[in-house]
C-alpha cells in the first residue's frame, strides 16, 4: 500500500499539541479469567474519569454507566457479549462515553418501564455519546407461548411487546452511531391454543426521542410483531422518532432500515387480520431527518387464516408526519483502527467518488454538529488541539489508502482517545463529511 508522506509528515506536527491534552487516563482489562475483573461493571465502578477499559472475549452481565467518562473498548478475537441492558446516563456537559465493539442483548423481563429490555438505553445526558462497531439486540416479549391475561380468549400484556434494539431518550449533545448493527426484539406470541386474542408490536431497531443521533453505515432492523388467534401484533420499525421536549432528529448516510413483517392470525371462526408490516424510518410530527446514500424496506402484513383472509397492512419504506429531507449526493466512507500504540501508524480506507480531494480532521476532543452545509454530523471538534491534514484525491478505483501516524503519551499516562473524521474538500460543491472514528491510544 501506497504511504503519502505528506501525510506521515503533517501528522508529525500535532505531536506537540496533544502532548499537552489533559484527557490521558488508565486502564482497566476485564475477561473471564486472569484481568483486573471479571465483569465489566466491577471495572466501569473503579474506573477514574476518561479511564480506558479493555474487555477481552466473553460473557458479561449487564452494564450501567452513570455520571463518569469511560471508554469500553473490545479487543481480541471473538465476541463480548452484554446479557442485559448496557445504560449510559447522567453524563456532564464535560463527560463522555465511547462504546466500541460490544454486542448487547437486553434481557425479557415483565417491567415496561422506559429502557427495560432494550439492547441499549442512552438516557439524559448532558456529555457525548459514540457507540462504534457494536450491535445491540432488544428482547423478546414477556409470556411466550402463553394464553397472556385470557384462558381462550388470549389478551396479551404490555410486557409482552418486543423491546428495541436501542433507544436514545433525552440527550442534549447528540448520540452518534457508527457501524452498528441494532434490532428490536419481536413481540411475543400467544399459545397456539388460543383461538382469539390480540398479540402486541415488535420493537424497534432504533427509537430516538429529544435526541438528535447521527448513523453512519449502520443496520436498523424492527422486530416482529406477535402471533395470535384474532390479531397478529405490528412489525416495529428499523427506525422511530418521537418528538419530546428537546429536539428530535437523526442525520442518516449508508445505513439500512428494515421494518419488520406483522404477526400472524390463525383463527379460522373469525374474520382475523395479519399484523401491520414495520415500515423502515417512521419520522414521528414535530421531528426531522436527512438522508444520504441509505437503504429502507418495509414489513410485510402478517397471514390471516393461513392466507384464507387478506393478510395485514404493508409497511412503508420512509413515512411519517415530520420533515425528511434526502441529499441526492454520493456517500463518502472512513474506516481505520479502533485503538493503536501510541506513537506508531494507523491505516486509513476512505472510499467515494474518484477525484476528490480528502481531508482528516484529529481532535483530542469530540463534538456533534448536524451540519446540512458539510452534508454531514461533525464529531471531531474543530479548533485549539485539533489538525487539519490533507491527504489527496481519491483515485480512479473508488478508494484512498493511506497511513497516520498518532501522538505519543506521556510518561505516567496509560492511554488517551483521539477524534478522526475524514471530509470533502472542495470550494465548488462544498465539504462532506464521512464517519467519525475514535482511535484508542494505549501505552
Amino acid at each position: 500500500m501506497h504511504v503519502s508522506n505528506r501525510v506521515l509528515a503533517t501528522a508529525l506536527c500535532t505531536l506537540t499539541a496533544f502532548a499537552s491534552a489533559p484527557t490521558f487516563a488508565g486502564v482497566l482489562t476485564v475477561a473471564p479469567t486472569g484481568a483486573n475483573y471479571t465483569q465489566i461493571q466491577a471495572a466501569v465502578d473503579a474506573a477514574a474519569s476518561e479511564d480506558v477499559i479493555l474487555i477481552s472475549p466473553g460473557s458479561y452481565t449487564a452494564v450501567t454507566i452513570d455520571g463518569k467518562s469511560v471508554t469500553l473498548l473490545s479487543t481480541g478475537a471473538g465476541n463480548v457479549t452484554v446479557l442485559g441492558t448496557t445504560t449510559v446516563k447522567n453524563l456532564t456537559a464535560t463527560q463522555r462515553v465511547i462504546l466500541s465493539g460490544i454486542r448487547g442483548f437486553g434481557s425479557t423481563t415483565f417491567l415496561t418501564g422506559a429502557g427495560t429490555g432494550v439492547g441499549l438505553f442512552v438516557s439524559s445526558n448532558y456529555g457525548h455519546v459514540r457507540v462504534e462497531s457494536c450491535k445491540f439486540y432488544g428482547a423478546i416479549g414477556w409470556g411466550d407461548n402463553t394464553t397472556g391475561v385470557g384462558s381462550v380468549c388470549c389478551g396479551m400484556p404490555l410486557a409482552s411487546a418486543g423491546r428495541d434494539g436501542a433507544y436514545v431518550l433525552s440527550n442534549s449533545q447528540g448520540v452518534a452511531f457508527t457501524a452498528c448493527e441494532l434490532q428490536g426484539g419481536r413481540a411475543a406470541n400467544a399459545l397456539a391454543a388460543c383461538v382469539c386474542g390480540n398479540s402486541l408490536w415488535g420493537g424497534d431497531g432504533l427509537r430516538v426521542q429529544s435526541t438528535l443521533v447521527s448513523l453512519y453505515d449502520c443496520l436498523a432492523l424492527g422486530g416482529r410483531g406477535g402471533d395470535n388467534g384474532s390479531e397478529g401484533g405490528a412489525g416495529g420499525a428499523g427506525c422511530r422518532t418521537i418528538a419530546g421536549t428537546l429536539p428530535t432528529g437523526a442525520f442518516a448516510s449508508g445505513s439500512t432500515f428494515r421494518g419488520a413483517n406483522g404477526g400472524d392470525a390463525w383463527d379460522f371462526l373469525l374474520p382475523v387480520t395479519g399484523g401491520a408490516g414495520g415500515t423502515g424510518m417512521l419520522v414521528g410530527p414535530s421531528t426531522g431527518v436527512r438522508l444520504l446514500g441509505n437503504t429502507f424496506s418495509a414489513g410485510a402484513g402478517g397471514i390471516s387464516y393461513f392466507g384464507n383472509y387478506p393478510p395485514g397492512a404493508p409497511g412503508t419504506q420512509l413515512s411519517g408526519g415530520g420533515s425528511i429531507f434526502t441529499d441526492p449526493e454520493s456517500r463518502l466512507v472512513m474506516t481505520t483502527d479502533r485503538f493503536a500504540r501510541a506513537g506508531t501508524v494507523v491505516n486509513v480506507r476512505i472510499q467515494g467518488t474518484p477525484g476528490q480531494v480528502i481531508h482528516l480532521l484529529v481532535s483530542r476532543a469530540p463534538t456533534f454538529m448536524i451540519l446540512p452545509s458539510w452534508r454531514g454530523t461533525l464529531v471531531s471538534l474543530p479548533g485549539k488541539g485539533s489538525v487539519d491534514v490533507p491527504v489527496g484525491a481519491i483515485p480512479a478505483n473508488g478508494v484512498l489508502q493511506t497511513r497516520y501516524q498518532v501522538p505519543p503519551i506521556p510518561g505516567g499516562a496509560t492511554s488517551a482517545t483521539v477524534f478522526m473524521q475524514a471530509y470533502r474538500f472542495d470550494a465548488v460543491l462544498g465539504p462532506k463529511l464521512a464517519a467519525g472514528t475514535t482511535i484508542t491510544l494505549l501505552h
